[in-house]
């Protein structure tokens, strides 16, 4: 294995395990969180949270998808290339999944045009379970490279 390959590994794993790491806080910390206090809470923080969220975590799948795929390219071992390859694009694939599925709950709840406490819980609801999804992507993504980074330092030894 090149050294490249092994510099872009391990860039990878640690954009999707930071990618991962943050999804995961959201889905297990911030979403209970809100659930428990009022919507009006959920409401006034939501939109900072994320123009925040969105710059950190586009950086971040952008960063670890494209350090998976040079990865990949520089890799001498065939199973090893599908691994980086096939977690580089479940990475990367929670970018149309939340410009095409989550975006228009996003923008609704963005524009906060209801003050109706059961739709808005519902939105959150609704919000909370496609986010879920790209927690989960992002961890199987994360949990793919470790193994890939894994393949190739016990090959290389």
């Amino acid at each position: 294995m090149s050294e490249a390959s092994t510099i872009a590994g391990s860039l990878a794993v640690a954009a999707a395990g930071a990618f991962a790491g943050a999804a995961l806080l959201i889905s297990a910390v911030d979403v209970p969180a809100f659930e428990e206090t009022s919507m009006t809470y959920f409401y006034k923080y939501f939109p900072a949270m994320y123009k925040r969220a969105a710059r950190m975590q586009g950086s971040l799948v952008m960063i670890g998808a494209h350090a998976a795929a040079v990865a990949a390219a520089k890799s001498d071992d065939r199973d090893t290339t599908a691994m980086w390859a096939a977690s580089g694009l479940l990475l990367g694939s929670v970018v149309p999944y939340t410009f095409l599925v989550m975006m228009p709950t996003n923008k609704t709840i963005i524009k906060q045009d209801t003050s109706d406490e059961c739709e808005q819980q519902a939105l959150l609801t609704k919000w909370s379970r496609m986010h879920f999804v790209r927690t989960a992507v992002s961890c199987a993504s994360f949990a793919v490279m470790v193994a890939a980074l894994v393949r190739t330092s016990r090959r290389s030894q």
